[in-house]
């Protein structure tokens, strides 16, 4: 009992990586929660601050944003088939019609959010233009990073825990946990840093002792990462 507890973490990796990647795949372009936003937001990333302007919209601070005109015009293409079952978006046509070339558009990108844990799927969208991917391609990459990321840290997470460790697996396992693990946004890494936070906590308890420095400081990050 003693061993399959210990092994958790890796039985984690490679569980969440299998379902991960099935569901990665498997899920249609832009139809993961929220994720149409997202991955603009990671495209816009790539061009820096100098991409950002705050601008007001109604009263409202909004951040304006840049961003490829293929990926907006996949991106709206992908909002029409919401609630709409006449509407149809077929891979073949994303594939065939939208690269990353170097027409450029302007999108609200909404309030101000960490471009940190943005960080994965930007890496995929900067590689995406530099090898003039198509926008699923960039897509599919921008996906299997960001589940990286959010599998590694809960791995970690689920290493340093202490009597929670069995309690972490069953919730980053749970399906909304994996579909955002799976998906480009940020609320996967969010997942996996709060896993981290607790895992910490948990270590000490488990000890019976107060948290070391350097736990609080891995914990304070984590905690300020996932809340910004």
């Amino acid at each position: 009992m003693e061993r399959l507890y210990a092994s958790i973490p890796w039985l984690y990796a490679v569980l969440a990586l299998a379902f991960g990647v099935t569901l990665a795949w498997a899920t249609p372009p832009f139809q993961m929660a929220d994720e149409t936003t997202h991955f603009a937001r990671a495209d816009a990333i790539t061009f820096g601050p100098a991409g950002f302007a705050p601008r007001d919209v109604e009263g409202r601070p909004h951040m304006a944003a840049q961003a490829h005109q293929a990926v907006l015009d996949a991106v709206s293409r992908a909002e029409r088939v919401k609630f709409h079952p006449d509407e149809k978006v077929h891979a073949a046509d994303l594939d065939a019609a939208d690269r990353l070339d170097g027409r450029m558009g302007v999108f609200f990108a909404g309030h101000a959010f960490n471009p940190g844990l943005y960080l994965p799927p930007a890496a995929a969208v900067a590689a995406g233009r530099h090898f003039g991917w198509t926008v699923l391609h960039t897509l599919h990459m921008a996906r299997a990073l960001n589940l990286l990321a959010a599998v590694g840290l809960g791995a970690l997470a689920l290493a340093l825990a202490g009597r929670a460790r069995l309690w972490m697996f069953a919730i980053l396992m749970l399906p909304m946990s994996m579909a955002l693990a799976a998906s480009v946004s940020q609320d996967g890494p969010v997942l996996g840093l709060a896993a981290l936070a607790v895992a910490l906590v948990s270590r000490a308890m488990a000890a019976d002792r107060p948290l070391t420095r350097g736990e609080c400081l891995l914990a304070g990050l984590a905690v300020a990462l996932a809340s910004m």
